[in-house]
């Protein structure tokens, strides 16, 4: 099967596969896919089969004469068109040490599964999270249309390496629990 479009000039669909046996470290950007006049039958048939089925269309897409290997995945009734990287732009995690050999004690473990349990949440939120960054960039861009003169905060100071694990755990679980207690305060005064 081959689509055209003015952005592309073409993705061949090479097969089906099941959505969870693709690793999300070969995912690059996702791309809302909309039918092109006179598609809206054959886009949501696609649509509609690969929900049903639980697959996914791994593709070859070619855009300005550059190869690209794509992954086409249902979405919220719709199509994704996930670009992905190449097997050969993965680095191989078998080269990536990963801490074999280190023993550790139940107590180090039950910190970390405490830490991690509150922490925890049941669904993904992402408008909870905001690009700090941008949002800053985007004050100093306010303030210079508004011709004010513009000072540079200093940089957060940047993070050493972490060498006790207990430590850090020990760190994280304290601050979690003074934006618990935060929490928990905030809501006694609108109470």
């Amino acid at each position: 099967m081959r689509f055209t479009d003015a952005e592309f000039d073409n993705i061949e669909l090479r097969e089906f596969i099941p959505i969870e046996k693709v690793d999300p470290v070969y995912f690059e950007g996702a791309h809302y896919l909309a039918p092109d006049e006179g598609g809206a039958k054959a886009y949501q048939l696609l649509a509609d089969a690969m929900n049903k089925s639980g697959r996914v269309a791994l593709a070859e897409m070619v855009s300005r004469g550059k190869e690209k290997l794509v992954l086409i995945r249902p979405s919220k009734g719709g199509l994704v068109l996930q670009t992905m990287f190449y097997a050969n732009e993965i680095r191989d995690f078998n080269e990536i040490a990963k801490g074999e050999g280190v023993r550790l004690s139940a107590a180090e473990f039950d910190l970390a599964n405490n830490l991690m349990e509150k922490l925890s949440s049941e669904d993904f939120e992402p408008e909870s999270y905001e690009d700090e960054y941008q949002k800053r960039v985007l004050a100093i861009i306010d303030s210079k249309v508004k011709a004010r003169e513009i000072t540079i905060p200093p940089a957060a100071p940047a993070r050493g390496r972490v060498i006790d694990l207990m430590t850090a755990l020990k760190e994280s679980m304290k601050t979690v629990q003074r934006g618990m207690k935060r929490a928990d305060q905030k809501k006694r005064r609108k109470a």
